[in-house]
């Protein structure tokens, strides 16, 4: 008796270790920051906006992995005028789009919110589409889709202003990724969104001691 209580006891281990594994181990593969060559001092350096992830399910009262909306809502606004200036000022917008494989563990795992070719997955229709510089990835640093790295070097990209969701993953690991490549990076605070308005602060200090530039959707148009 004894021996089959200890029997059934490790197989309850082992499988309660292997779900742990099959949820971690995906996890710890979307979350890696990429590495990458530093770009060269271009002769005629240009800028680029990016707009993260501003997906329906994380931004709509019908989403299903709803992020904020309070806080969202406000960032959209901003982010539209952030791509209005963008356009007077000829700095290039792009759109940045996390999706998921149907059956993926991660996206099963989040309510199938990244689900590739869902609307739910699409752009929020609040945000102003100004481009066809739309890129999708399926880890959270938005370089590890190589077509927007080399969309980025054809067109002489050196700076980065990063605006979108969630600030503490997908904005945080591509800042991360571009300071790898010595990208200059500067992030719009109230054109970012997380779950709270205190983990909102704790993300803008730390890009802050990264080194990255901080400014408002007002002092980004001034």
């Amino acid at each position: 008796m004894k021996n089959k209580i200890i029997k059934i006891v490790l197989i309850i281990a082992s499988i309660l270790l292997l779900t742990i594994l099959a949820l971690f181990l995906p996890y710890k593969w979307i979350t890696i920051v990429s590495n990458g060559d530093a770009i060269p001092d271009y002769d005629n350096p240009q800028t680029a906006l990016l707009v993260i992830d501003v997906r329906r399910n994380l931004t709509s009262k019908n989403g299903t992995w709803i992020l904020n909306l309070s806080q969202t809502d406000e960032m959209i606004k901003e982010i539209n005028h952030a791509i209005e200036e963008s356009i007077k000022k000829d700095i290039i917008v792009n759109y940045i789009s996390n999706e998921l494989k149907k059956y993926s563990i991660i996206n099963l795992f989040t309510n199938r919110a990244m689900e590739e070719h869902t609307d739910g997955a699409k752009i929020d229709e609040r945000v102003v589409i100004v481009s066809k510089n739309h890129f999708i990835k399926s880890r959270m640093d938005a370089f590890t889709n190589e077509d927007f790295e080399t969309f980025l070097k054809k067109h002489n990209i050196n700076h980065l202003i990063i605006t979108g969701m969630d600030a503490e993953d997908c904005v945080d690991k591509t800042i991360k990724g571009a300071l790898n490549r010595n990208y200059q990076v500067t992030v719009i605070s109230n054109a970012i969104a997380t779950q709270s308005e205190e983990k909102r602060a704790r993300k803008i200090v730390d890009f802050r001691n990264l080194g990255v530039e901080v400014l408002t959707t007002k002092e980004f148009i001034n």
